[in-house]
């Protein structure tokens, strides 16, 4: 009788979890990679909340410790997808929820703004285009916040300024309007 028994198929809930701990317990660049892709194709697919703050401060982690470009990539595309309210677009309600819960997880955290203004610096276009629309959709958001924070951080305004001399059209662009969120109701940003 036990033999016919079969597992039951894990919640949403349950494989957040289980991806998560491999994240967490990952023993070298490799599974850290694997443990990323697998986070991202899920949050990408599915209204992925995330258990705790823990989750975010874990991820945020592995963006400051890590030297390899891909991984930063992975680590903000996931974040993108955890934050986005349009994502997943087949589910738009469940999608802003998730959004929301996800996006209150990340701001608990002191260091996750200072953490994604960091990836503004490095070179590839990937990394910054996804630091710039992560911050986007935070400022969105929580614009106040976001906005104290940048004039409480020397390397705020200035490190979304230098990208105005980015040599991709794309990052321009989207730097012009990270400035512009940065400014709006705020006299002091847009000195």
């Amino acid at each position: 009788m036990w033999g016919r028994m079969m597992a039951a198929e894990p919640t949403p809930e349950q494989k957040v979890a289980r991806l998560f701990e491999r994240l967490g317990g990952a023993a070298g660049p490799d599974d850290v990679r694997k443990a990323l892709g697998d986070l991202g194709e899920l949050a990408s697919e599915q209204a992925m909340r995330v258990s705790s703050a823990e989750d975010v401060t874990l991820l945020l982690r592995v963006l400051a410790e890590t030297e390899e470009v891909e991984v930063k990539r992975d680590v903000l595309d996931v974040l993108v997808n955890l934050l986005d309210a349009k994502t997943p677009s087949s589910a738009p309600d469940a999608a802003r929820a998730k959004a929301a819960f996800n996006l209150d997880a990340f701001l608990e955290d002191p260091a996750a703004v200072s953490a994604v203004l960091s990836c503004l610096e490095p070179e590839d276009m990937y990394v910054r285009y996804n630091a710039i629309q992560l911050m986007l959709i935070v400022l969105g958001a929580e614009r106040g916040r976001v906005q104290n924070f940048v004039l409480t951080n020397p390397m705020g305004a200035a490190a979304a300024t230098e990208l105005l001399g980015d040599r991709r059209e794309v990052v321009r662009n989207d730097a012009l309007l990270l400035l512009a969120e940065l400014s709006k109701d705020s006299g002091e940003i847009s000195r």
